[in-house]
């Protein structure tokens, strides 16, 4: 898997070369006229930037104080239709998230929550997307990092 797209390398690219997990975080439409030593004070725009700003503090502190993402996730044919996704359960975590990602989409746009304690799960729903990963659940509903994505049987 690349860590970034060629000629692209960011700031976190020496830190993963040298063993330290570090992340890239960009703008999912580049505004590229506005970048490389050309950002001045008349194109910030407060409200993206306070939305930016929430994000990744949000982002920074379930990277470093939720629980660890689940493991194993797989997913079974249990037959008529119904697909089983099963993960190993995480200490701690109070509950779990499903992310759904549907069939050429970058992002997740269906979660959906599972009971404490619930480590596999049944659904139809499954059928509907080509991607799904998992993510613990702290006591304050903080959520951690998702689980490697896993493919959907047939998509």
């Amino acid at each position: 898997e690349e860590i970034d797209r060629e000629g692209r390398f960011g700031d976190h690219f020496s830190f993963n070369e040298v063993g330290i997990p570090a992340v890239r975080i960009i703008e999912a439409l580049e505004d590229t006229p506005h970048r490389e030593g050309r950002d001045t004070i008349e194109y910030v725009e407060p409200e993206y930037l306070r939305k930016s700003v929430r994000t990744l503090a949000t982002m920074m502190l379930a990277l470093s104080d939720g629980m660890p993402a689940p493991t194993e996730v797989v997913i079974r044919d249990t037959g008529n239709g119904v697909l089983r996704l099963v993960w190993q359960p995480v200490e701690g975590a109070t509950g779990y998230l499903v992310a759904l990602r549907r069939p050429g989409e970058n992002t997740f746009e269906q979660q959906m929550n599972s009971s404490p304690g619930e480590t596999a799960w049944d659904c139809d729903c499954f059928a509907r997307c080509d991607r799904i990963a998992v993510a613990a659940l702290n006591e304050n509903g903080l959520m951690g990092p998702l689980s490697l994505e896993v493919a959907v049987p047939g998509s």
